[in-house]
């Protein structure tokens, strides 16, 4: 998907048996790229993004916390200008103006 390339690589301990092993994993990376095995999943990337983001907690300093204050202030006041409510869960950085989708960052 995003064309960079994949390497499969499993290390074998060294032993008597190292060079049977090391052929029989090579044999089994072989098949599985040869079988173009398919994600156990069928979340699409942006699916899984947004998954993964909502459920990150960064911890701010509090100037920052001030500047997010302010902004969700401003927020607030030109959704109730166009007649909407900011619900608890709005986005703070939104490209609507109730809040109720994200910006992506470029």
């Amino acid at each position: 998907m995003t064309k960079k390339r994949h390497n499969l690589i499993e290390v074998v301990p060294p032993g008597p048996k190292a060079m049977r092993k090391a052929e029989a994993i090579r044999d089994r990376l072989l098949h599985e790229v040869a079988e173009k095995r398919n994600p156990r999943t069928s979340a699409t990337v942006d699916q899984l993004l947004d998954r993964y983001l909502e459920q990150r907690r960064v911890a701010l300093d509090g100037e920052t916390a001030a500047v997010l204050r302010e902004h969700l202030a401003r927020c607030r006041s030109k959704a109730s200008a166009l007649g909407l409510d900011l619900p608890e869960g709005a986005f703070v950085f939104s490209g609507s103006p109730d809040g109720s989708t994200f910006a992506r960052p470029d």
